[in-house]
């Protein structure tokens, strides 16, 4: 599927196609957070890597009231829809658009952080590597990743409810 995420009008009906499946995806994002090793009230630097229109961010600003993002996007209007859902917490964000698929990203957003999160931008990628091949810091994440992506899994496919096809083949 071909994504226009420099067109506004595109980008426009795409969150309102995203935003209806809130009342699934909130719950898997808080789930996620969950994980993160940092007490609540932890100042923490998180990076929302394929931020889009902030979602993942409102959800990190829920759980750590006071931590600062960086959203990275390579979509400005997506980036531009964050930045007004995200009014109030102004003083705690920060927005860059950059290309993942760029060797300069990295230094575009700068660093270091704390934490890295992101819901659905990885797909977008046709070589996922590319990500990792720029970055020290995103290197150690894939390693991080490659050994804990099998506990994780088992964890989210334990808590996350089974569609009635899953329930009704395992049953």
């Amino acid at each position: 599927m071909h994504h226009d995420w420099h067109s506004e009008q595109y980008v426009t009906d795409w969150i309102a196609h995203d935003v209806a499946r809130d009342p699934e995806r909130r719950p898997r994002l808080q789930q996620m957070l969950e994980m993160a090793p940092f007490p609540r009230a932890a100042a923490i630097e998180v990076l929302d890597v394929g931020a889009g229109y902030g979602a993942v961010s409102e959800e990190v600003l829920k759980r750590f009231p006071n931590a600062r993002v960086t959203l990275q996007d390579y979509s400005q209007p997506m980036l531009a829809e964050a930045q007004r859902r995200l009014a109030p917490h102004a003083a705690r964000l920060t927005y860059v658009t950059a290309d993942l698929t760029d060797p300069a990203w990295p230094q575009a957003v700068g660093s270091p952080f704390d934490l890295a999160v992101s819901a659905i931008a990885l797909h977008n990628l046709h070589e996922p590597a590319t990500i990792f091949a720029w970055s020290p810091a995103a290197r150690c994440a894939e390693s991080w990743r490659s050994r804990n992506i099998s506990k994780m899994r088992s964890h989210v496919s334990m808590a996350a409810p089974r569609s009635k096809a899953q329930a009704a083949k395992a049953g």
